[in-house]
C-alpha cells in the first residue's frame, strides 16, 4: 500500500510552487491506469483550489481575474499541464475539491466543485476525459440542492468511487446549506 501512495506524494512535491500551481493547493491527483507507469506518456489529472489563505479548505477569497480553483491535465507524465473547462465556461473560477476516475473507463471523470452558485456547485462528469478537448456536464439528479441564499452554497464536496466491483457507483458527501 505504501508504494501506491508514493508516486502521488512525489507528484505533489513536483507541482506545488511551480506554474501553474503557485498559490494553489493540490487537492487530488488521479492517474489514468491505462497509461500509468510511463515516464513520458502517463495521463494525470490534478484538482486545485486557492491555497494561500486557508490551505484551500474553507473560505478562500480570490482576487478577481486569478485562478481560485481548477482542473488540470497532463498527458506527458506531469511535465506540462493544461487547464480543463470545468465548470463549463467558468474554468479557473471555482474550487475543485475532489476527483474520481472510473477504473473501468478512464474517459469517465467525475469532478467535485465548490461553487459560489448552485449552477456551478456539485458534481460534473466528463465522458471524454482523455479526448483532445474534454467536455463536462453538471449532474443535478440525485443530489440534495442547497439553498440559493447560502454563500457559498456548497462548502465542501468529497467523492468516492465504487472501485472495480462497482465502477459506475459514486458517492458524494456534500457540506452546504439545505434548501
Amino acid at each position: 500500500a505504501h508504494d501506491a501512495v508514493r508516486p502521488d506524494n512525489r507528484i505533489r512535491t513536483q507541482l506545488n510552487g511551480r506554474a501553474p500551481f503557485i498559490f494553489l493547493s493540490v487537492s487530488k491527483i488521479v492517474i489514468d491506469p491505462t497509461s500509468a507507469g510511463s515516464a513520458t506518456t502517463t495521463t494525470l489529472f490534478a484538482s486545485v483550489r486557492l491555497g494561500n489563505l486557508s490551505s484551500g479548505t474553507s473560505q478562500c477569497a480570490g482576487v478577481p481575474g486569478t485562478i481560485t480553483g481548477a482542473l488540470f491535465r497532463s498527458t506527458d507524465s506531469g511535465q506540462t499541464w493544461t487547464q480543463l473547462d470545468v465548470p463549463t465556461g467558468l474554468a479557473g473560477t471555482e474550487q475543485i475539491h475532489d476527483l474520481v476516475l472510473n477504473p473501468s473507463n478512464a474517459n469517465e471523470l467525475l469532478v467535485g466543485v465548490r461553487g459560489i452558485t448552485q449552477t456551478n456547485a456539485g458534481v460534473w462528469r466528463s465522458t471524454n476525459a482523455l479526448g483532445v478537448t474534454p467536455t463536462f456536464t453538471h449532474i443535478t439528479a440525485g443530489f440534495i440542492q442547497n439553498s440559493p441564499a447560502a454563500n457559498p452554497q456548497t462548502r465542501r464536496i468529497r467523492l468516492a468511487g465504487g472501485g472495480a466491483g462497482a465502477p459506475s457507483t459514486v458517492y458524494a458527501a456534500v457540506e452546504g446549506t439545505p434548501g
